[in-house]
């Protein structure tokens, strides 16, 4: 018995109502910036967007979308749209070309026999004679004069002590 009134009581109670928003914001929008109160423009902008002293700001989309056909953007996509997605995302931007290089300039041969390198000592006597006609350089020297075998000057102030 006491499990059918609680049953009763629970089917009969009377719940509360529905929550009745605290402004109708569609009252009066017409001259709402005069009409309204503070509360209600707080009110209405935090709930339905309306009664903002500025109004929302407004959801702009892309104008292109960068990710749609990345996969083949060099030959699917048109030129603003490269451009604007290179620039906004930096997807789709044209590899940087390499810069253009001259060819090396040809070398001068070197003359047939390089009179400045190496030793003298080792060049071939070909060698020695094309630097030494050419430069002079390399060319054989003339012998020392040799020594004499004794020198008659020195001591001869005291040649007779010995």
């Amino acid at each position: 018995l006491l499990t059918l009134a609680a049953l009763l009581l629970w089917l009969f109670w009377p719940f509360p109502p529905a929550p009745v928003p605290e402004f109708d914001c569609n009252a009066g929008f017409a001259n709402w910036q005069a009409g309204w109160s503070v509360d209600k423009k707080a009110w209405c902008c935090a709930h339905t967007g309306r009664g903002c002293a500025t109004p929302p700001p407004a959801t702009t989309s892309a104008p292109y979308d960068c990710n749609a056909g990345f996969a083949n953007w060099k030959a699917g996509w048109s030129e603003p749209k490269q451009t604007w997605c290179c620039t906004h995302t930096g997807r789709g931007c044209p590899e940087p070309t390499p810069p253009v290089t001259s060819p090396p300039k040809p070398q001068t041969p070197a003359p047939p026999n390089q009179c400045q390198i190496g030793g003298v000592d080792t060049w071939t006597a070909e060698k020695r004679k094309w630097c030494c006609e050419k430069y002079k350089n390399g060319c054989p020297t003339a012998a020392p004069a040799p020594a004499p075998a004794y020198d008659c000057n020195a001591g001869f102030a005291n040649w007779q002590a010995g």
